[in-house]
């Protein structure tokens, strides 16, 4: 650190900026396939920008002015969009998808134990996530003080979505063992396959489960739709009159904002990601949303060793530092949410979530020319294509048709001799490649994103384009260049 103040800003910035920045991804380059994130609108970053500069803190009227009603009305929109009523639904903008998580948890354990604040969590509390689940799930229920034998995990159906009677079966059984079932965390949306919950239909089981154990509560149920939200926009659209996208996408979203709707609409809580994917907002941009806003009631945390500052609720009207674990809230990524929503509006939302979807189909088509490439996530509706590349010398194996379900050391040799080409390959083409900033796709690797009934897990070239800029011919190039260079890296003497 120096002594003396700098004598002009701009070469610090400049000097810092240049210093580390330099590697960081450009969301807005369409040649990034790399992971999910969000190109971030002009109007986003410079309304988070002025939130930053104003130093706006969310905490009350009194601190951030009618900056606070900026939280309010997104939390309006976003109850507009699900179908939900919006003078009873609120919302709060946290710390991350991750925030969501905990944020709901906490909930149902305020639910499952009247006595939370004052003796803590009842060791017969547990949460039950999905094996499909974020890791933020688990880690969010070990932060608030549950241990790894109150998280039940529920098991996945082949299209990763949850199996709802192999749930039903696991929950009841630990029940009977005395159990109280806190908060259910189901999906609307995964990461890698977009796949929705059938959460009508667990609400329904969770109703039963109460009144059949005579519970003066009904376990919290929240979906995970960080990411599945984005589908919102196309709800009540008609896609019979449109012809924005090709037919094969135009049923794909209409089936994802159905079953998104549905979902979010049966839930007690559900999460939003404004900085993820076709959010278009900077980084951290989240809101947890509650149907009924009187759950806000079970986040005080308020016990006897505890007293609100008098700026938190004394001096104000609105006080939502009461239901926040946070009080430093940043008011930039409410002023960042509402801006890119009122500045894209719905078509706007629409013309980059359907074009991604409809990208990622064009490069799923050709890639399936290939015989030595195949996509792993066919099933799914979203705009992350998960590829499976395989040696010469393996790509005829008869284990490569049985390699999901097939068991055996042979088998799981097999997989594991295919993952390590998976790697081989990452590595040859970030050092020759990708590290040069050469010309191509900009995609990552996933080392295991799903276990298989040999016990093995599947590696895969993971494509996640989010650039509104990607387009229909550009996705196809990103396949065709794929392929020329597996091409070129099996002609290398390894």
């Amino acid at each position: 650190m120096p002594h003396a103040p700098a004598g002009d800003a701009h070469d610090v910035v400049s000097g810092i900026a240049s210093a580390f920045l330099s590697g960081a991804v450009n969301w807005r380059d369409s040649s990034l396939h790399y992971n999910l994130g969000a190109p971030p609108t002009t109007v986003s970053t410079a309304l988070y920008a002025l939130g930053l500069d104003a130093n706006v803190y969310l905490i009350n009227d009194g601190l951030a002015g009618r900056a606070i009603l900026a939280e309010a009305a997104v939390s309006r929109i976003l109850s507009e969009l699900a179908g939900v009523a919006a003078n009873e639904a609120r919302g709060l903008f946290v710390f991350g998808g991750t925030g969501t998580i905990a944020y709901s948890i906490r909930c149902g354990l305020a639910k499952s134990t009247p006595d939370l604040a004052q003796d803590g969590i009842d060791k017969r509390s547990f949460v039950a996530i999905t094996e499909e689940a974020h890791f933020s799930h688990a880690r969010s229920s070990r932060w608030l003080g549950l241990g790894d034998s109150q998280i039940l995990v529920l098991p996945a159906n082949e299209d990763r979505t949850t199996d709802v009677d192999g749930a039903i079966a696991l929950i009841d059984e630990r029940v009977a063992q005395g159990g109280r079932l806190a908060t259910l965390l189901v999906n609307g949306g995964t990461t890698y396959d977009h796949g929705v919950d059938d959460v009508p239909r667990f609400r329904g089981y969770l109703e039963e489960l109460a009144a059949r154990e005579g519970w003066d509560y009904r376990p919290h149920l929240h979906v995970d739709s960080v990411i599945g939200w984005e589908w919102l926009f196309f709800r009540g659209h008609d896609f019979d009159s449109t012809s924005a996208f090709d037919s094969r996408t135009r049923v794909l979203l209409r089936e994802q904002a159905e079953l998104v709707e549905s979902a979010l609409g049966n839930a007690d809580s559900w999460g939003v990601d404004f900085h993820k994917g076709a959010g278009c907002c900077p980084i951290d941009c989240s809101m947890v949303m509650f149907n009924d806003g009187r759950d806000l009631g079970y986040l005080n945390g308020h016990g006897r060793l505890d007293e609100m500052h008098q700026l938190a609720s004394e001096l104000s009207v609105a006080s939502p530092a009461d239901h926040t674990l946070e009080t430093s809230r940043a008011g930039a990524k409410a002023l960042a949410a509402l801006g890119t929503l009122h500045s894209l509006g719905r078509d706007g939302y629409q013309a980059v979530l359907g074009g991604l979807v409809e990208a990622a189909q064009r490069f799923r088509a050709v890639v399936a020319e290939y015989p030595d490439m195949q996509i792993e996530n066919t099933y799914s509706r979203g705009y992350q294509s998960m590829v499976r590349i395989f040696p010469p010398e393996l790509s005829q194996s008869s284990f490569r048709e049985t390699e999901r379900k097939g068991t055996g050391d042979e088998q799981r040799a097999f997989t594991e001799a295919v993952n390590a080409y998976h790697r081989a390959f990452v590595e040859w083409d970030e050092r020759v490649r990708m590290s040069r900033q050469g010309p191509g796709p900009y995609y990552s690797f996933s080392g295991r994103f799903r276990v298989v009934e040999s016990g093995a897990g599947l590696t895969g070239l993971k494509f996640y384009p989010t650039s509104p800029r990607l387009s229909n011919a550009e996705a196809e190039d990103a396949a065709r260049v794929l392929a020329d260079l597996k091409a070129e890296f099996d002609a290398v003497d390894r």
